[in-house]
């Protein structure tokens, strides 16, 4: 395997580029992280965790996948959500994605948690198909709604730039 999936335990700077670096893939107008914001999120550990994907074969293993999984107790018992995944554009199909969500499973199956649900754009056909194949079903019967009620600030155009700038070189 040329890759390695692992929970995210004491993010780096380093790190924080990676990510950022693959926020703009999912995001037409994402809020970079900085280092306290992503160490915060790695801090819910019981009920929270960053899964990366990381590329062997260099001095530092870079991030060229993410993903998080949230867990939580309700009255019918623990769910498991999915967010923001995102593989770097030139390792989708090497099954980078299929990898990190597996593990998703695996922490959601491990922390008992009942179903594990995400939500994802039906134009990213891609993705979709490989939802299946590892199990998901498409819940048609189900309506999605959202309030959007405060948004982090959006960095800057500029910043993006530089954010993609930061992709590992290969």
């Amino acid at each position: 395997m040329f890759f390695e999936i692992e929970v995210l335990q004491e993010p780096t700077e380093a790190d924080v580029a990676e990510i950022n670096a693959l926020l703009p893939q999912i995001a037409q107008t994402p809020h970079l992280l900085s280092l306290p914001e992503l160490q915060k999120i790695v801090a819910q550990k019981d009920n929270c965790k960053v899964v990366v994907a990381r590329i062997n074969g260099f001095e530092r293993n870079p991030i060229v996948g993410v993903a998080v999984v949230t867990l939580a107790d309700i009255l019918t018992g623990r769910i498991a959500m999915v967010e923001d995944v995102v593989v770097d554009a030139r390792f989708r199909g090497a099954g980078v994605g299929k990898a990190i969500n597996q593990k998703l499973i695996a922490i959601a199956n491990e922390e008992k948690a009942k179903h594990v649900s995400l939500y994802t754009n039906k134009n990213r056909l891609a993705a979709n198909v490989m939802y299946e194949k590892l199990g998901y079903e498409l819940k048609t019967e189900i309506n999605f709604y959202r309030i959007n009620l405060v948004r982090p600030v959006a960095s800057s155009p500029e910043e993006v730039t530089e954010a993609l700038a930061r992709r590992v070189k290969l």
